[in-house]
């Protein structure tokens, strides 16, 4: 029989795995987008349990240092519709923090994208933004271009709403570097759009 210690780690994990299903329903779109939210909502309490749990264990268990760094990660999209950006951001830093412990520099930069996303959120663009160029330092530095257009691009809009057009500017132009290298039309189109609106 496990331990109540063990019980809780069982528990922590099964719900980070339903919040990260509810995320890959939630994004095939259609009636799969319905399910991931219903999945979502019905184990809300749980999942909440699972991430408190494992936040007030994460000085003293490996285990739970993980779970609390892909709690806010594997749940991102669905998060960001069930959570206010406060208590977003108290995940955020939770996962943050254990991303460094766990020397994940990857994770820690999609935290710290997703930090500034939530300060963006609450229309607080100063913080936002060094957030973002925190981000960015994580992204050039293991050579993630796909992370660096993007908050390129999430610099771009910061400094435009800050009244720093030509930061704006100077970042949009840095991300269509990236984006004609990669091919990504799409994203190229996105951001040109931004930028004529300067």
């Amino acid at each position: 029989m496990p331990s109540l210690f063990e019980a809780q780690i069982r528990h922590a994990e099964f719900y980070l795995h339903v919040l990260e299903h509810a995320d890959e329903l939630y994004l095939q779109g259609d009636d799969a987008l319905v399910q991931g939210l219903t999945l979502l909502d019905i184990s809300w309490p749980n999942i909440q349990r699972g991430q408190a749990w494992a936040a007030g264990h994460m000085a003293s268990d490996g285990p739970a240092v993980r779970i609390c760094s892909d709690y806010p990660n594997l749940g991102r999209n669905c998060l960001a519709l069930r959570q206010h950006p406060r208590e977003q951001i108290q995940w955020l830093l939770i996962g943050f923090e254990a991303a460094r412990k766990l020397k994940r520099r990857s994770t820690e930069g999609i935290h710290l994208g997703n930090l500034g996303t939530a300060h963006v959120e609450l229309g607080d663009y100063k913080t936002a933004s060094s957030y973002f160029r925190g981000r960015l330092g994580i992204a050039r530095e293991i050579g993630d271009r796909r992370g660096e257009h993007k908050v390129l691009s999430n610099l771009g809009v910061t400094y435009k709403n800050m009244g720093e057009p030509q930061l704006a500017i100077d970042h949009y132009l840095q991300c269509l570097e990236i984006l004609r290298e990669t091919k990504d039309q799409r994203s190229e189109a996105i951001v040109l759009g931004n930028l004529v609106q300067i």
